[in-house]
C-alpha cells in the first residue's frame, strides 16, 4: 500500500503539471468558458499557485513510503488546493492525489493500531 501511495502522489502530481502547462494557452486561445475579461490578467498568478500547491502534493507522494501520515497530509492539502482552484480542469490529479492521500493515511492508522496493540 505504499507503493501505491506513492506511485499515485506522483503521477497526480505530475498529471497537474501537465494541465497547467497547457492551461495558460487554453485560456488565451478564447476556446476557454471563464469570462476571458477576467482569466486574463490572472491567470499568471493562478498558475504560480498552483505550481507550489503541485509541488507540495509531489513531495507528499516522495514521502510516502518513509513518513506516511505527513505524505497523507501534504497529498489531501494540494487536491483540495486544486479543487478550490479549478475543479474542471484539474479533475484527474485531484483523484489520483486524494486516493493517495487516503491510502498513505490508512498506512499510518494502520501502523499505529500495530504499534499500540503490543
Amino acid at each position: 500500500m505504499k507503493l501505491s501511495a506513492l506511485i499515485l502522489g506522483i503521477v497526480g502530481a505530475l498529471i497537474g503539471f501537465i494541465v497547467s502547462a497547457y492551461l495558460p494557452a487554453y485560456s488565451y486561445s478564447g476556446a476557454s468558458a471563464i469570462n476571458e475579461s477576467i482569466a486574463r490578467p490572472h491567470i499568471g498568478m493562478i498558475s504560480f499557485i498552483v505550481v507550489f500547491i503541485l509541488m507540495v502534493g509531489i513531495l507528499g507522494g516522495a514521502l510516502a513510503i518513509r513518513y506516511s501520515k505527513i505524505a497523507g497530509i501534504m497529498m489531501l492539502v494540494s487536491a483540495i488546493g486544486e479543487l478550490i482552484i479549478s475543479p474542471r480542469s484539474y479533475f484527474l490529479s485531484i483523484l489520483l492525489l486524494a486516493v493517495g492521500g487516503i491510502l498513505a493515511l490508512c498506512i499510518s492508522q494502520k501502523k499505529e493500531q500495530s504499534i499500540s496493540k503490543e
